[in-house]
């Protein structure tokens, strides 16, 4: 699975003289982790929306390939805004199987495969409780469970950690890795959390509000499987302060 986009503008309404988007380039090759990190309003979410498929660009091209194929793929999108990402007439396991039971895949086996996720990374949340019972939190993990159980060759994230506190975040982020390690999707995540984009990433793209584009890569040399002993490396810091430093001349320029 390669992901290519070439040249992608896009705008909005009175925006578009200005645009969100402006000549964005991107190469994603199978398996990879990504995350983009940028200023709020540098069109991440956008971006997120048009390799889903959810938007048209204004102009510009965004093909996956695989092998011989370029049918674009199934993809499991978690959305920004999780308290309308889960449906409330459903119960919590209703919501996590909904897509093995639109896409027909209702087996033993994957069933078993959202059992396992479900028990792993909502502990505390039985199955039969509805959305409304849930925390804001829970919502999201429920969100999260439910595109992992999937098991689609893409998953797209919008900040789809918000929610959660510092120590259950390190632990959803144990279970997110050791998911990605197992099946490899392709895998873009949006992040203001520059610990979080660290510890999963094998890239991480600057996406910046001044030219529209991404225009930076940082590739991530820590191994895997990463830890929190990773939060005290050298490697983590540097990778860290170069961020952060682009994130500051971001800000100068506004």
């Amino acid at each position: 699975m390669q992901l290519a986009v070439r040249n992608i503008s896009k705008s909005y309404g009175a925006q578009k003289e200005n645009g969100v988007l402006r000549k964005l380039n991107l190469n994603i090759s199978s398996s990879e982790f990504v995350s983009i990190i940028g200023a709020n309003g540098s069109g991440k979410s956008t971006l997120l929306r048009l390799i889903a498929g959810i938007e048209p660009a204004d102009e510009g091209s965004l093909q996956f390939s695989h092998g011989d194929s370029s049918t674009r793929p199934n993809v499991a999108f978690l959305w920004q805004d999780y308290r309308s990402s889960n449906l409330p007439w459903l119960t919590a396991w209703k919501n996590v199987i909904l897509p093995l039971k639109l896409h027909s895949k209702i087996d033993k086996k994957n069933l078993l495969f959202a059992e396992e996720q479900f028990e792993v990374l909502l502990p505390d949340v039985k199955k039969t409780a509805y959305v409304a019972e849930l925390s804001g939190g829970q919502q999201q993990i429920l969100s999260l469970v439910r595109a992992i159980s999937s098991k689609t060759p893409v998953l797209l994230a919008d900040e789809p950690l918000s929610a959660l506190d510092q120590a259950r975040t390190w632990e959803i982020l144990r279970g997110v890795e050791h998911y990605w390690l197992e099946h490899r999707p392709l895998v873009i995540w949006v992040s203001h959390n520059l610990d979080e984009a660290i510890l999963l990433s094998d890239r991480i793209l600057l996406l910046s509000k001044r030219s529209k584009s991404i225009t930076r890569e940082i590739e991530n040399p820590l191994p895997r499987p990463r830890s929190l002993k990773s939060l005290q490396s050298e490697e983590h810091i540097q990778l860290r302060n170069e961020i952060i430093e682009f994130l500051i001349e971001e800000q100068r320029s506004v």
